[in-house]
């Protein structure tokens, strides 16, 4: 049985209500409904959309009754004739047909264009892409028709002029306002809850490869594949930890492969990590029992930042490594920053390398793996716990333990116009009775936003709202821009555990 999970319909806005201008403007179409006079008529689409020397195309159409359906939609037969806007109004627009083709009252017009040059983000050029004949080109100087983003909205240029604008509509977040301090603005993060586990999620993580949106939720002994259609997620397939326990869940695309990576530990502390991939709704495990911790530092160029790690009775040296059909490939040893934890690090877009060392320290550097690092800051927050850990020898026969937790990466996002990363910081109960003090208990998990200002320096938030359990598991944010994040509770003196999934609205005041 699939199991489907529906976000709730909340009035939010988003860059896509800027987008459904431009398709709107681009997609106008008004009808002839008088003639003028020799080749020139009457249209009833006016400002803003027919402007003077815009080129449109006349057609002939005609509404057609789908069998099926019994629905009627109107479908264009021919072009009756070409021509340009040499006047317009509000309500309608002065059209002449310099190739008239016997054009009538009741044909159609619509603005010509062949393709539209684009210069944006990905993000938005993905979502045109649906609906409009766009085409990447950053010298939209040249270009007839053009689409320009900004950090406010987006223009539409004619001949290199900018004939139309539309505003973006605030989003959840990644909306640059330019005023704000982070300094003095409150962070708020609301939490829609999807779906309750009787157990403890270990992390999640999502990618889009072409039109599929993958979402993976791991346990300690398996792991949940869900698919996102739309605004609902559906539990496509399960699929069961190989060997060992799960402590680490990353998934990638590469090409039109989706691969999903696995690092697990044996009860001895050996890590036995694995490598499936997806086909179709189906997982195939293609390599198992690899003895390193995998790290995916940046899902946009997966195989140039993938690298694995040593791990004896702690982490040790880091290697380059490369992900295909058969598994992973180990490289060249680099050179890392002290305390750095490949399951924990992330390479943002603009070159830092952030990790949680394993005292609990978010650290951040400048640089490249190829060029070496500078240190920027270190920042305390209780980052390094979650329920996901293991217990090792701290000595060689030695009888005590060494406790080493395996907490959420941090997530790059930029909130409000303001750069940085999502943190989970998940605060240990401490019990009455040292008998008690083994029990590995939260009270509480908290996101934490660690934001970049514009001199350079960070600045640590806590969001407000945003209530989880015990400790946050997981932080994911799919290609959409949806946020999401696992937690985890437990009751040790009942032996009860569970979890939860929730999707993130975040806004400010």
């Amino acid at each position: 049985m699939k199991l489907k999970l529906s976000f709730l319909a909340i009035p939010i806005v988003s860059f896509t209500a800027g987008l459904k201008d431009v398709e709107k403007f681009f997609q106008a179409e008004g009808s002839i409904i008088a003639v003028a006079g020799n080749h020139t008529y009457v249209c009833n689409k006016g400002l803003p959309y027919f402007k003077p020397n815009f080129p449109v195309a006349i057609y002939q159409g005609t509404k057609i009754k789908n069998p099926l359906t019994g629905t009627e939609s109107l479908v264009l037969i021919k072009e009756t004739g070409k021509g340009k806007v040499i006047q317009s109004f509000k309500n309608n627009a002065i059209i002449f047909a310099t190739e008239d083709k016997g054009v009538k009252v009741g044909n159609i017009v619509k603005l010509a264009y062949s393709n539209i040059c684009f210069k944006g983000s990905d993000f938005s050029f993905e979502k045109l892409l649906n609906v409009l004949p766009v085409v990447k080109n950053n010298n939209i100087d040249l270009c007839k028709w053009a689409i320009e983003e900004t950090n406010n909205g987006f223009k539409v240029l004619f001949k290199g002029q900018e004939v139309f604008f539309t505003q973006k509509a605030l989003p959840n977040y990644a909306f640059s306002y330019g005023k704000l301090s982070l300094n003095e603005i409150r962070l708020v993060a609301r939490t829609i809850e999807l779906q309750q586990f009787n157990e403890i999620p270990i992390g999640i993580d999502a990618v889009k490869n072409g039109k599929r949106n993958v979402v993976v939720i791991g346990f300690p002994d398996k792991i949940l594949i869900f698919e996102k259609n739309g605004n609902s997620l559906f539990n496509i397939t399960s699929f069961p930890t190989p060997t060992g326990v799960l402590v680490g869940i990353r998934i990638l695309a590469v090409g039109a492969k989706i691969y999903i990576i696995g690092n697990a530990m044996t009860s001895d502390a050996e890590p036995v990590s694995f490598v499936a991939t997806l086909i179709g709704t189906n997982p195939v495990l293609i390599q198992e029992k690899i003895p390193y911790l995998i790290g995916v530092l940046n899902k946009e160029e997966p195989q140039k930042y993938l690298f694995v790690q040593k791990f004896t009775n702690g982490f040790g040296e880091v290697y380059r490594a490369t992900i295909g059909p058969t598994g992973i490939k180990i490289g060249k040893k680099v050179e890392v920053p002290s305390g750095f934890r490949v399951d924990t690090a992330i390479y943002t877009s603009d070159g830092k390398l952030v990790f949680i060392d394993p005292s609990g320290i978010l650290r951040v550097f400048k640089g490249s793996f190829k060029g070496g690092f500078t240190h920027l800051i270190d920042i305390d927050g209780k980052f390094g716990q979650s329920y996901t850990y293991i217990d090792i020898p701290s000595a060689v026969g030695s009888t005590s333990l060494e406790r080493i937790y395996f907490p959420p990466p941090p997530v790059e996002i930029q909130l409000f116009g303001f750069k940085g990363f999502l943190v989970a910081s998940n605060t240990r109960k401490q019990f009455a009775s040292f008998l008690l003090d083994n029990i590995v208990k939260f009270h509480k998990g908290k996101l934490i936003f660690i934001g970049e200002t514009q001199n350079g320096s960070f600045v640590k938030k806590a969001l407000i709202g945003g209530m989880f359990e015990d400790s946050i598991q997981g932080i994911t944010i799919d290609k959409d821009g949806t946020p999401f994040v696992v937690s985890g509770w437990k009751n040790p003196l009942l032996f009860r555990e569970g979890g939860k999934l929730y999707k993130i609205l975040f806004r400010y005041f």
